[in-house]
């Protein structure tokens, strides 16, 4: 009673907000005041490896017969991709959901081929527990994904399969939902009395034409207009090419299409943003649908060419792919990524 009469009150509530319930967070426990530009090196580091074993996951529950080469590939450039290597030094937390949205979308797998629900239940908890902004970004991402994959369930003649899914990927969420409780109560309350969003603008369904210009080199390098990360390169494009050349995996390709049309209007950047100003920090499932795509387009296509056309200059080409990947050759990692493979 003595800390609300006094003054800050309001500590738990603003904390919440800024990730107090992140559990990479209690590592800090372990180092001195000295020690804590060390721990927070250690942390960034931490929270790519987390980032790609977590790919790995959700990559193995999509396709479980997947090689160890093709999910190794998409789990390194999922680790290293640029809305991780770009937000991992600025905003750590906004790593998070990169390591939490894949394994809650593993687990709604999990439950629609009929496995335990326990995947979804931990990894939505501690998404809700870890940070709320992303949270509920997440869940929208997550309802958009199970409505595409039911879909199809649906459209395959499969429509008590998906109900039952539905079902039970809904119930289990809300158990994983209520495991966060205590903190998700506090980081609404801070999410809704949030000051900048006072100042939020109404709908925009165009964006400013500088935007639409920088979005061919967003693709390729550094550019975060509006918070767009992508910088997904040339391997996702050839790999997108090869999946619209083929016939399978309908879901991944419906996803594509939605992020393209989701990049190209402002308003459904407010609608992710809680329906405050436009950004498009969603654009972190950007990521996962591209490693995702690498790594199955590695699988089917990439073997398949290999064993036909092995070739000395198949392997340069596939190292001169690698080094226009991602990273700007003005770049730390750029320069470094480069000099490996040139």
């Amino acid at each position: 009673m003595e800390l609300f009469a006094r003054g800050g009150g309001d500590v738990f509530q603003i904390l919440s907000f800024y990730c107090i319930g992140d559990p990479l967070a209690l590592i800090s426990v372990f180092f001195s005041a000295e020690n804590m530009v060390i721990c927070y090196n250690f942390l960034a580091l931490l929270r790519c490896f987390l980032a790609g074993l977590a790919l790995e996951r959700l990559i193995n529950e999509i396709k479980p017969s997947i090689g160890t080469i093709s999910c190794l590939v998409g789990s390194v450039m999922y680790a290293f991709s640029f809305w991780i290597v770009y937000n991992i030094t600025r905003h750590p937390s906004f790593v998070n959901p990169c390591i939490y949205f894949p394994l809650i979308i593993a687990g709604c797998e999990k439950i629609r081929n009929n496995k335990k629900p326990y995947y979804l239940i931990v990894a939505v908890a501690l998404m809700a527990t870890s940070n709320f902004y992303y949270f509920y970004m997440s869940v929208m991402l997550t309802v958009i994904y199970v409505i595409i994959r039911l879909g199809i369930d649906i459209k395959n003649r499969e429509s008590r399969k998906a109900i039952k899914a539905a079902y039970k990927i809904t119930i289990y969420s809300l158990i994983g939902a209520l495991c966060a409780g205590i903190t998700i109560v506090q980081a609404i309350r801070t999410f809704i009395t949030d000051p900048r969003s006072e100042g939020a603008i109404g709908f925009s369904w165009v964006y400013p034409l500088e935007y639409y210009k920088s979005l061919i080199s967003s693709i390729f390098y550094s550019n975060s207009t509006f918070y767009l990360c992508l910088g997904i390169g040339v391997p996702t494009i050839v790999a997108i090419i090869l999946l619209f050349k083929g016939k399978d995996y309908l879901t991944l390709k419906i996803m594509w299409i939605l992020s393209l049309i989701f990049i190209l209007i402002p308003a459904i950047g407010q609608v992710f943003n809680g329906f405050g100003y436009i950004t498009n920090r969603w654009s972190f499932a950007v990521a996962v649908i591209a490693a995702v795509t690498v790594a199955l387009m590695w699988e089917d296509r990439y073997v398949c060419i290999w064993n036909n056309y092995s070739s000395p200059d198949l392997n340069m080409c596939q190292c001169k792919i690698y080094e226009y990947h991602t990273y700007s050759s003005d770049s730390i990692l750029g320069s470094f990524v480069n000099g490996i493979f040139s």
